[in-house]
């Protein structure tokens, strides 16, 4: 009751966790479940924010703009794990269809920044990202990078982002690997290709 409770509070007052140790704060992440319940005052700013990210518009000022929203997107996601997880089915469907353009296109639009930034937000959602109840929005969001190094992994500029990209694969198969292998099994020739690029 009183983990309900706290876990109703939190959906109203965020802040909340702030006054839990570390331990607590740690142990009330891991056991709460969430994705049933509506209406949270970050998930509107959370919603927001990684939809501005996702914007990605052809302007000369959006690098600058892109790091402040990321910035705030990595906060939220250090501090508030859970309520940013909601989003990932949004992530996800965010970055469909990005990668159909030729590389330079990819580039100058922004793209490759937003896969890049995307993967920043992954890494700190570890290890509640790869929770039961974010399997399928994980596995659509992994998906699309998967389409990304199938079109562009010959490229160099690629480098830094598929060795962060094989590091989260590993997590994965760290934390569950009968699960994380079957998913990658269906992607064996992608990582084929990538390993020989």
């Amino acid at each position: 009751m009183a983990h309900q409770f706290l876990l109703h509070m939190y959906m109203k007052i965020p802040k909340v966790i702030c006054y839990l140790d570390t331990f607590q704060a740690n142990k009330f992440v891991k056991g709460a479940k969430i994705t049933d319940w509506t209406g949270s005052v970050l998930d509107c700013m959370s919603h927001c924010l990684l939809t501005a990210l996702a914007a990605t518009p052809r302007q000369k000022s959006w690098n600058a703009k892109s790091q402040e929203f990321e910035l705030c997107a990595r906060k939220m996601a250090a501090v508030h794990p859970i309520l940013v997880l909601r989003q990932l089915p949004m992530l996800a469907s965010s970055l469909m269809g990005r990668c159909y353009l030729d590389f330079g296109q990819f580039r100058s639009g922004h793209h490759l920044n937003l896969f890049t930034q995307v993967m920043g937000l992954l890494e700190l959602l570890q290890p509640h990202l790869f929770n039961e109840q974010h399997k399928i929005p994980l596995e659509n969001t992994l998906g699309n990078y998967f389409q990304c190094f199938q079109n562009y992994g010959h490229v160099k500029d690629l480098s830094s982002l598929l060795n962060r990209f094989v590091i989260l694969l590993q997590s994965y198969i760290s934390h569950d690997p009968q699960r994380a292998l079957k998913y990658l099994h269906k992607h064996a020739q992608i990582l084929q290709y990538v390993a020989f690029c």
